[in-house]
């Protein structure tokens, strides 16, 4: 098995259970759009997450499209975290994981 291919494997799998498990959590959550009576943290998370969760299922075909749609958003909400001198949502570093996977995979394809 190539480099490649067990860096793809390992993102897929990762991203499928990923997935299979933040998804419920975060539709359990009530109603999953920004609120107005939220905080611009709380509304920067709710809107983050989705786009995770689809990147984390874009990447399975498209790896580099996948790979933006994880990282940069989480970058982005912890950036935010740190400026806005919030704690940071510590369990988002896992999905950052399928995501570096997918942009590792991107490279080693070529």
């Amino acid at each position: 098995m190539t480099n490649y291919k067990k860096i793809k494997l390992s993102a897929v799998i990762l991203s499928v259970l990923f997935f299979t498990v933040i998804t419920p959590f975060y539709l359990s959550y009530g109603n999953p759009l920004p609120q107005a009576d939220y905080s611009i943290f709380g509304n920067l998370w709710l809107t983050v997450i989705p786009i995770m969760l689809i990147g984390l299922l874009v990447g399975i075909k498209w790896e580099k499209l996948g790979a933006y749609m994880i990282i940069l958003p989480v970058s982005i909400g912890f950036i935010y975290s740190l400026l806005a001198w919030e704690d940071p949502c510590l369990p988002m570093v896992l999905p950052l994981i399928p995501g570096i996977l997918y942009w590792k995979s991107s490279k080693a394809k070529v």
